[in-house]
This record gives structure tokens, sequence and C-alpha cells, in this order.
């Protein structure tokens, strides 16, 4: 199984990220988000560089309208090979 991690479109409430962690991991969002208010606390806010890093190298989910379209252009250049 190839498990990729995205930054959730649908469980978000600024960037996705911890939202996202928790699709990954298969456990409740919020549930991290407190793990991850609490620690935010503790670590006198080093964990906001943290998710700030994370929210950039993490890729946004892909939505599932994009493949649809991607299937749609792939048909139609298809199309246009054969004739």
């Amino acid at each position: 199984m190839n498990k990729k991690i995205y930054r959730s479109t649908d469980d978000r409430l600024l960037a996705g990220v911890i939202g996202g962690l928790a699709e990954y991991w298969s456990i409740d969002s919020t549930k991290l988000r407190i793990i991850f208010a609490i620690l935010l606390v503790v670590s006198l806010s080093t964990l906001t560089l943290l998710y700030l890093l994370l929210w950039f190298i993490i890729p946004q989910k892909p939505s599932t309208t994009d493949f649809v379209e991607e299937d749609v252009v792939d048909e139609t250049n298809d199309r246009e090979e054969e004739n």
C-alpha cells in the first residue's frame, strides 16, 4: 500500500496540515489539534515554525474534479492522435 500525505481540503482550520496528518495516521483531528495546542504552549512557539514548514512542504490533497478533468483532456488528446 502506497500511502501519501496531503494537506486536508475537507478537515481544515488554517492550512489543513493537522487534518492531513490526522487522515494519514487515522486518528481524530480534534484530538491531534488539542495535542498540538498543548505542545505549542509547552514548546514556546517552536511548534509554530514546524507547522509553517509543513504547510509549505506537504502538498494539498488533489480534488476528485482534478482527476476527472485530467481524464477528459487525456481522452481528447488520444482521439486527436488517432485521427
